[in-house]
């Protein structure tokens, strides 16, 4: 388990509550963000209106498990997740809870497709 507790600091109870479901699924998992502050959100070239600031977003790395598989997983296990943006490239996953429909998003080596 590599939870770093620090990025989920500020984050909603159910970010929370996501991140520990995945724990229990996985054996190293590790949040490479999670809250972002308005200013560090602008520094990393997060999107304005970016479910971090809201604390309502984490993105996860899981060891020797393709970000396919983790959103696949939670698709089946957390119903109230809306947000999924997957990185191919990087090899993580987005995941938000933001209000309204689900939307996906997949980041490739040439940027961001619908």
């Amino acid at each position: 388990m590599i939870i770093n507790e620090d990025k989920l600091k500020n984050c909603d109870a159910m970010i929370c509550n996501l991140a520990l479901a995945l724990e229990s699924k996985y054996d190293e998992i590790k949040i490479t963000s999670g809250y972002r502050s308005p200013e560090y959100n602008a520094k990393v070239g997060g999107a304005k209106h970016s479910q971090h600031i809201l604390g309502k977003a984490i993105d996860v790395i899981v060891k020797d498990v393709s970000p396919i598989k983790i959103a696949a997983f939670v698709l089946d296990n957390a119903p109230y997740v809306n947000g999924f943006g997957i990185d191919v490239y990087k090899g993580y996953v987005h995941l938000d809870i933001r209000e309204g429909k689900k939307t996906y998003w997949v980041y490739g080596r040439n940027g961001k497709t619908a």
